[in-house]
């Protein structure tokens, strides 16, 4: 129910129409990260699915563009961007680890977007999720 006020609160009308569509998936154990997956981003190709994924606290943010390997329970890094803006290329394939961050990224990027992870349906319109996300933390913060 929480979560719900937030989210309402952070979506009101007046939030520009840009091609990314963020959703949340999921907040680490302190409360102090935001788990996004850009919804636009999710393609389909022969045998994996791929999607953009954002981590955002109020200090830092770092994204993932992930390619998993749904039937296997793997996935590697198309691109990879640090808090420092640095980029880097894909990487080799690696298992996805239960109650992880990339398992909540493979749960909803293999399920093309098709699954409630606790947020229900809710997604913004953003080139960059960082702002909403550090308001939905902050507003989180002050609620608890």
């Amino acid at each position: 129910m929480l979560m719900n006020l937030v989210l309402a609160a952070l979506l009101a009308p007046g939030t520009l129409a840009i091609e990314s569509e963020w959703a949340p998936i999921g907040i680490n154990g302190d409360g102090d990260t935001l788990y996004l997956v850009d919804r636009a981003s999710i393609k389909a190709g022969p045998e994996t699915m791929s999607g953009m994924f954002r981590a955002v606290s109020q200090t830092s943010a770092f994204g993932l563009h992930l390619d998993f390997d749904c039937a296997a329970g793997r996935f590697r890094y198309l691109d990879y961007s640090n808090p420092n803006g640095d980029l880097s290329g894909a990487s080799g394939w690696s298992p996805v680890k239960p109650g992880t961050p990339l398992h909540l990224a493979s749960k909803y990027i293999c399920a093309a977007g098709e699954i409630d992870l606790g947020f229900g349906d809710a997604t913004f319109k953003a080139e960059r999720p960082e702002p909403f996300a550090r308001r939905f933390l902050e507003l989180r913060s002050r609620k608890n």
